[in-house]
């Protein structure tokens, strides 16, 4: 039987973020380069995307995709955080799976910029 060691599974995850972190640079490069041009440093924008990683963690939300999609909608629409009471609702609806919460978030946003 293989035993890891919460040391060991913490050191993984680690490894985890990271890679998803690189993965994420290269695709808001390929999404978004006027921003990725326009940011600070290659420092900022790891933490700009473990801030992301954190924030769908505590929405529920843990795909990759819907992660990458939280990021990139943050970039075009610049939501605040925390999020508006409607936002979060839509966000949090424990009746839908990820997917669905995260389609739906993105028409909430769509239609409030859409009106301002």
């Amino acid at each position: 039987m293989v035993v890891v060691r919460k040391e060991q599974f913490q050191s993984f995850k680690t490894n985890e973020i990271q890679k998803f972190i690189m993965k994420s640079i290269d695709w808001i490069k390929h999404n978004e380069p006027g921003w990725y041009i326009d940011y600070i440093s290659q420092n900022d924008i790891q933490v700009f995307i473990q801030e992301m990683i954190n924030f769908a963690n505590e929405n529920n939300i843990h795909q990759e995709a819907s992660i990458q999609r939280l990021i990139i909608f943050k970039i075009r629409y610049a939501y605040e955080i925390p999020l508006q009471k409607d936002l979060k609702d839509i966000l949090t609806s424990a009746n839908l799976d990820e997917s669905k919460r995260v389609d739906n978030f993105f028409t909430r946003l769509t239609e409030m910029f859409a009106s301002a």
